[in-house]
């Protein structure tokens, strides 16, 4: 068992280590650097928790073809407890991810929606103001002929 365990060890760190250098090239500024180690370290991640299940599963089952010279039957109940908690735990890390991309996606959308509303705003601002600049410039237009007419008649 301790084979397996150093195994799963490694691939989970793999994925960890990828999400911490994404973390720390995101926090010095270099977004456009981070989103695709984010991209690697999502597919990764799901890739791992596969992975890390399967491995349980497997192992669960070389255990139990064992005979019982060579394992007890109460090492062969805690192993089981043990892999049941990793297998869990690898399930539970994966539906957390994909609640959490989920909610990465939806906060996209929202934040899309609200610039798009922004950007409307601002251009319906922009008519706005194109707008009356005209009818103030016409107004004055309209207003030049009026005065020269009074100053004529002085």
């Amino acid at each position: 068992l301790v084979y397996p365990a150093t195994i799963i060890l490694v691939i989970h760190c793999i994925t960890e280590i990828l999400k911490a250098l994404s973390d720390v090239i995101e926090c010095s500024g270099e977004e456009e650097m981070a989103q695709p180690l984010y991209r690697l370290w999502s597919v990764a991640f799901v890739i791992a928790r596969n992975a890390i299940a399967a491995l349980t599963v497997v192992t669960f089952f070389k255990l139990r073809g064992k005979t019982p010279d060579e394992i007890s039957q109460l090492r062969f109940v805690a192993c089981t407890v043990v892999l049941l908690i990793l297998l869990a735990m690898q399930l539970y890390l994966g539906w957390k991810f994909v609640q959490t991309v989920l909610s990465w996606r939806h906060q996209a959308k929202e934040v899309a929606l609200a610039q798009k509303k922004a950007d409307n705003f601002w251009q319906q601002r922009k008519e706005q103001n194109k707008e009356a600049k005209k009818a103030r410039a016409e107004k004055r237009l309209s207003r030049q002929p009026r005065e020269t007419r009074k100053t004529r008649l002085l």
